[in-house]
């Protein structure tokens, strides 16, 4: 056994994948759902010239030919951790940027990371044992009712960006279906599979309610189950997810990620550096409001745009009428080598910086990253 900050200070090389399979935007979907499905993983390396990122199960789940439909537009740009990155600093990038794993670069040669297999390291932790699961569960929680279609699973899935639906009956916990199910009985279907490739059939939409595909024995605990037990029965039976209940109700769910936040509370959480400049003092009122607003629509726009780093807005007045000033407001959001800017004005202030954070908010959905892919946790 360690301390939680020994294991957070660590490196991360004993941890890392290696000799796994590195794909291509060439490669067809069906190719890398047989090496995932095959070794039982959920996310696979993709690399284009000096690019490198990552592609999961769930972004496959809106694919109608697999064999035919290749990775280019799907997989997602990440960049790579390094084999001495500390778990606690790949923790954070992955919570900041809202994914599940990273390649790895040591030396020549490229391996993965993941939320999953930090986790796994929290179970030497002792001091997990004083965590209760009920202090760092997800909740509330999005269920299904027994009876709905499959493809509404896939629906939410797809829209809200998670892989695991706890399944309900007149309230009580029945089940779970996760984005993997999904993806091996409608995607890939492992009676159709190939050495190396699974070949996919033309699915025009996901039949059948949930009750058919779910697992009805999902890994479950209480509030009160120290977070050491669940970390450890979630390594040693292979599940990507814990349901917290009360009852038989399910209240809460604990994923990799959950299991990662008393590590990440060793750090204090630094906030997205914001800049208003050209309002003075009288307008603390003004700039207070704004400034939430804006880093509001800021912080969500780094779900696809992870590169930001900080924003600038100047505030110009540009002429007065009738004892009323005009307004030029630019807002610029900054990374290290991109951007996106945007502006707006008129004469009342607080409409201005309305109109601006509208305005930056569809500029942060129009302008894609790289891969064209939205990304999802």
């Amino acid at each position: 056994m360690r301390t939680l900050r020994a294991y957070a200070y660590s490196t991360i090389k004993p941890l890392i994948e290696w000799g796994i399979s590195v794909f291509n935007p060439g490669d067809t979907i069906s190719k890398v759902l047989g090496e995932l499905i095959g070794a039982g993983r959920y996310e696979a390396i993709v690399v284009s010239g000096r690019k490198m990122g990552i592609v999961t199960l769930r972004d496959f789940l809106d694919v109608v030919q697999p064999s035919r439909r290749k990775l280019e537009g799907m997989w997602r740009i990440t960049g790579a951790a390094h084999v001495d990155d500390r778990v606690i600093d790949v923790a954070e990038r992955l919570r900041r940027e809202g994914l599940r794993a990273f390649p790895v670069m040591g030396g020549e040669s490229i391996g993965l990371i993941s939320h999953v297999d930090l986790a796994k390291g929290l179970c030497d932790v002792s001091e997990l044992s004083a965590v209760k699961a009920g202090e760092v569960m997800t909740t509330p929680i999005h269920t299904l009712s027994i009876e709905e279609e499959v493809s509404k699973a896939r629906r939410m899935m797809l829209e809200m960006g998670f892989s695991h639906i706890p399944i309900v009956e007149d309230g009580e916990l029945r089940g779970i279906v996760t984005a993997r199910m999904l993806v091996e009985d409608f995607i890939a279907p492992l009676s159709r599979a190939t050495v190396g490739e699974r070949i996919g059939e033309r699915i025009a939409r996901m039949e059948g309610a949930v009750r058919d595909v779910m697992d009805r024995h999902p890994l479950t605990a209480h509030r009160e189950t120290p977070l050491l037990e669940v970390a450890e029965d979630m390594t040693r039976m292979e599940r990507s997810a814990c349901i917290i209940i009360e009852g038989r109700r399910p209240i809460g769910i604990i994923t990799p990620m959950e299991l990662l936040k008393p590590l990440l509370r060793l750090r204090p959480e630094r906030r997205l550096p914001l800049y208003i400049m050209g309002l003075g003092d009288e307008d603390f009122y003004e700039r207070s409001l704004v400034e939430e607003k804006l880093r509001r629509v800021v912080e969500r726009g780094m779900r696809i745009h992870p590169w930001i780093r900080e924003v600038s807005v100047r505030v110009k007045q540009t002429g007065e009428r009738g004892g009323r000033t005009r307004y030029e407001v630019k807002a610029r959001v900054m990374g290290l080598s991109e951007s996106i800017s945007t502006e707006a004005s008129g004469w009342d202030l607080l409409r201005v910086f309305d109109e601006l954070a509208e305005r930056l908010d569809k500029a942060l959905r129009r302008s894609k990253p790289e891969t064209g892919r939205r990304r999802r946790r």
